[in-house]
């Protein structure tokens, strides 16, 4: 029996992972989305590894700039959720947010968990993802407590509760 998306989709909701916000820039113009997927491929040499929506202007600026960064967001950073999620807002997403860039020319977004700025290593396309690979030139961060995505709802550890109703990653 094949599985279908929404299956795969409802049966991932059960599982609580953090959010990460992967940025790029690439001449004037700055772009990010919200990662599929996360994970650290390798300690020594320092790899990770985002999984993006392969449809997006990120995916293309990442393969223009050979660069991006991953921003994993802390429970008080719920706000960035809605404008990284929302596909109408691509393009001006930056427009009325604060944040700076790292040497590689990548937006970071302040106040996160960690900011892991990347070299590209790789990129391989997988039915609708972008997989990129990247070596970490730089790290950012604060300890606070991240935002997580749990049954399609942003949360935090500290109430457990979601953070607000209105932000689902889905």
């Amino acid at each position: 029996m094949a599985i279908n998306a929404s299956q795969l989709e409802r049966s991932l909701h059960h599982w609580a992972e953090g959010v990460a916000i992967v940025t790029t820039s690439h001449g004037n113009v700055e772009n990010g989305v919200i990662a599929q997927s996360f994970a650290v491929v390798s300690y020594e040499p320092a790899l990770v590894l985002v999984g993006i929506d392969a449809t997006t202007n990120t995916h293309s600026l990442i393969k223009r700039s050979k660069c991006f960064a991953v921003n994993l967001l802390a429970e008080d950073q719920v706000k960035f959720v809605e404008v990284f999620a929302d596909a109408s807002k691509e393009g001006v997403r930056f427009e009325n947010i604060h944040y700076w860039t790292s040497n590689t020319g990548c937006p970071i977004l302040p106040g996160s968990v960690s900011s892991l700025s990347c070299k590209l290593v790789k990129s391989h396309l997988y039915g609708d993802s972008a997989l990129h690979i990247g070596r970490v030139i730089e790290l950012f961060g604060d300890a606070k407590k991240p935002l997580l995505d749990y049954k399609g709802k942003c949360r935090g550890l500290s109430s457990g509760k979601a953070a607000e109703e209105r932000n689902s990653l889905v």
